[in-house]
């Protein structure tokens, strides 16, 4: 598949009980996180039974490569994306993507699958050994590359 990121793995304490409807914890429900901008994507699947998430994969993503600011990894990832808008698009026609959250440049959060959930992001995940390393993982992208990274303001929110 054309489609890539750049991707850093970094491992996580297990915390999807904590990501569960719970009346005492006013942050999370049902895997839904209480300060993002709810934007649910059709592209996710339910993750195994007993499953704990144990990995947060970060990658950067801009659409099209190198502009920001638009509406298009929004569009992407709830498979609204007019694939006729930039030549770039035909090479990821039909991708069924998603990621759990996108930190957009201006700092702000959006969520587009429940942490309860598995988001179908860009091809197969191996990590230590895991090949199905989506089953355990959590999906953070954030509008942001090697070359025009992330301002310090925005990464301290």
């Amino acid at each position: 598949m054309p489609y890539q990121a750049n991707k850093a793995c970094i491992a996580a304490m297990p915390i999807a009980t904590a990501m569960k409807a719970d009346p005492e914890n006013l942050l999370w429900r049902d895997g839904w996180y209480r300060f993002a901008h709810h934007t649910p994507s059709p592209n996710f699947g339910p993750r195994p039974p007993h499953t704990s998430v144990d990995l947060v994969v970060l990658h950067s993503i801009s659409l099209p490569p190198g502009q920001y600011g638009g509406p298009e990894i929004e569009a992407l990832f709830t498979n609204t994306l007019d694939w006729d808008a930039h030549p770039y698009f035909d090479q990821i026609r039909g991708a069924e993507v998603s990621a759990h959250f996108v930190i957009r440049r201006d700092g702000a959060l959006i969520q587009f699958v429940s942490c309860n959930d598995r988001a179908w992001h860009a091809g197969r995940s191996h990590y230590l050994g895991a090949t199905t390393a989506t089953t355990s993982q959590l999906v953070l992208s954030s509008k942001a590359s090697k070359a025009t990274p992330l301002k310090p303001l925005n990464m301290k929110r």
